[in-house]
């Protein structure tokens, strides 16, 4: 599929969501808010969105790369690659030897320090 047909496809998806309810969103915390480092910024992002966002922002188009995108896309792909750079973490932290930190859920070695096992994968 082309970009600008996924480009369509997506502006009309968040256009449905947008007409039939209300967008949701969660945010997880992996520490304290007041530890002013990735937790802290993490809650500043949080409270920026919930101030700035709204359903009809999301439609908005902004220039990104040269092109006119929906901030609902531009979100996505923001998410899409926070989610395969935490994935090459957890992969190059392994091949180093070093523990890994549970980044969605504890991480294999977390559940031993709970006295569980792990889910089978």
């Amino acid at each position: 599929m082309s970009v600008s047909r996924r480009r369509a496809a997506f502006a009309l998806g968040v256009s449905a969501v947008a007409a039939s309810a209300a967008t949701k969103a969660c945010w997880v915390y992996v520490g304290a808010v007041g530890d002013f480092g990735w937790t802290y910024q993490h809650h500043q992002g949080l409270e920026a969105v919930k101030k700035e966002w709204s359903d009809a922002t999301l439609l908005v188009e902004d220039d990104m790369y040269g092109e006119r995108w929906p901030r609902g896309m531009t979100l996505q792909a923001l998410i899409s690659h926070q989610i395969h750079h935490r994935g090459q973490m957890t992969v190059l932290m392994r091949q180093a030897g070093l523990s890994v930190p549970g980044v969605y859920g504890p991480a294999r070695e977390e559940w031993a320090a709970y006295g569980m096992e792990p889910p089978a994968v």
